[in-house]
């Protein structure tokens, strides 16, 4: 091998060889011992810490040519041993991704002296990528020839994990940007930190108006209330789930449903919060048509000819519900009456469509002969073939009234009606057994009867809505309230006790009510017309 070839290494393992044999040659009391003794152990010490090093370090020449390396620099280029990769003359193109970058290198070096903490892209022996942290010098050697020497640390492994995770966040950032939804990412003081493209169409504003407000800058007054009062319970969950209204730049309101998270470190700690929004304008469209169609269900206006006074309201939580209430009269001036109220199961457009069921079946079925037991068995074997696998199902309360024949009513698991006597003041229910429709396709149901009822008398058949509506503090609305209200009306007619409760209930729940709210309200007049 060429003594330019040959690695700086090799060549102090043979000085230190040919020094301890001088060493061995010279006197013991010659001065040359010391300092020749003390040089040899400087080498081997400077060798071993050389070869030994966890680093790859090496020396060259400025255009690129490697004088020397450690084991650690050749086994990170993808080479047996040092000596087979002293050959290299032109450094930059045998190992360099793109050699023009060396170049550089050496502009920087000859202009500084010294580089630090370079990162540099290099290629191993076989062509795959190396990323090294660099730190190399410029120096002279006893001839004056500029020199270079360097220590390189391998981040291939870092440096494949961060572009593994920019990808990652470029690929994410895509899905963000290019989703339907909007999206935001908020600080625990819900200040926007992030926002995507859709989100700022459906406020109507640009990205640099957006970051650093809040939600409540772009809510109309009523969500924006909403938010304000129910701040604390909804970033109390972790997850929560709500609608609400956007006012536009321009002056549009858009509905929109929002599917909220808390945002936390590994270790649970809460760094933000993060919201998709969806604009739901269509979908409000189509539930404004079927609550339309569902208000078309519901009787218009009090029954005629039934000697009664009679009122009735239903109103849903959502724009349709799962509540029912119906007027069936038959045989007019001959004094039959019969009325229904229902409730299914939830509410919304799938318990609405239950609803409808029910309906147009009970409607059909009441028109033919049978007793009320008759006809709740019958609707309920019918519910039950058309909805056993849906989980739902529906109570219900039927009741006739007859001159001849008195009251009579079938329970199918709904709450009793209230009867109000203004004689003795008291209320008392209208009780009997009897299951919920849809839950098993043999049920039996029973036929209460009692005497017509005495003038004054008020009769209340409502959902539980009414008295499981909550307050502010969490408190239900509960029956001796709605007792309450109708006593405090009980000598006026139908309709104004029917306003008069729902005056209460909105006084004591709010406007937005949880539930689907529905009563019947019959008052015996003084006479019966007929």
């Amino acid at each position: 091998m060429q003594e330019g070839m040959e690695s700086l290494s090799a060549r102090t393992a043979s000085y230190i060889l040919r020094a301890r044999r001088l060493l061995e040659d010279l006197p013991a009391d010659d001065p040359l011992r010391e300092l020749l003794s003390g040089l040899t152990e400087v080498a081997e010490r400077s060798r071993s810490m050389y070869g030994n090093a966890l680093q790859a370090m090496y020396s060259g020449t400025l255009d690129g040519q490697i004088l020397d390396a450690n084991p650690v620099f050749a086994s990170i280029l993808g080479y047996p041993s040092v000596e087979a990769m002293l050959p290299i003359t032109d450094f930059a193109l045998k190992h360099y991704m793109v050699p023009e970058r060396r170049a550089d290198l050496v502009a920087e070096l000859r202009e500084k002296g010294s580089v630090r903490n370079r990162e540099v892209h290099l290629k191993r022996l076989d062509g795959t990528p190396l990323w090294g942290l660099a730190n190399i010098r410029l120096y002279r050697d006893a001839t004056g020839r500029e020199l270079i020497e360097g220590i390189t640390v391998d981040v291939t492994a870092r440096k494949v994990a961060e572009e593994a995770l920019a990808a990652s966040e470029r690929r994410h950032r895509r899905i963000l940007e290019t989703a339907g939804e909007g999206f935001l990412f908020m600080d625990l003081d819900l200040t926007i930190k992030d926002v995507n493209e859709a989100y700022c169409r459906l406020v109507g504003r640009p990205r640099e108006e957006v970051l650093g407000r809040s939600p409540f800058d772009f809510a109309t007054p009523e969500y924006g209330d909403f938010l304000r009062r129910n701040r604390e319970q909804l970033l109390g969950k972790d997850y929560r789930t709500f609608e609400g209204s956007i006012l536009r730049a321009d002056g549009r309101v858009v509905p929109v449903l929002i599917h909220g998270n808390t945002l936390r470190c590994e270790d649970g700690t809460p760094i933000g919060n993060v919201a998709f929004v969806s604009d739901i304008t269509e979908q409000k469209k189509a539930l404004t048509l079927a609550a339309e169609v569902q208000r078309g269900l519901m009787p218009s206006g009090p029954p005629r000819d039934t000697g009664l006074d009679v009122a009735g309201m239903s109103v849903p939580s959502q724009y349709a519900g799962g509540d029912y209430f119906d007027y069936l009269v038959e045989g007019g001036s001959q004094g039959v009456f019969r009325t229904v109220v229902g409730d299914v199961t939830g509410h919304g457009l799938d318990a609405a469509l239950f609803m409808t069921t029910a309906r147009g079946f009970l409607r059909m079925r009441s028109a033919q002969p049978g007793s009320l037991a008759q006809v709740m068995t019958d609707l309920n074997a019918h519910l039950v073939r058309d909805t056993r696998d849906s989980g739902r199902f529906m109570t219900l309360l039927l009741m006739e009234f007859s001159l001849g024949a008195g009251m009579r009513w079938v329970r199918a698991g709904h709450d009793p009606a209230l009867v109000y006597d203004p004689v003795s003041g008291e209320f008392t229910e209208l009780g009997g057994r009897g299951m919920a429709l849809g839950v098993v396709d043999d049920a039996a149901y029973e036929e209460f009867q009692a005497p017509w009822p005495r003038p004054g008398q008020v009769l209340a058949l409502g959902t539980d809505g009414i008295w499981e509506a909550r307050g502010a503090s969490g408190e239900m609305f509960g029956k001796d309230r709605f007792k309450e209200a109708i006593l405090a009306r009980a000598d006026l007619g139908a309709q104004a006790i029917l306003e008069g409760v729902f005056a209460d209930l909105r006084a004591f729940a709010g406007p937005v009510l949880e539930d689907d709210v529905t009563l019947v309200v019959v008052k015996v007049p003084p006479q019966p017309p007929w």
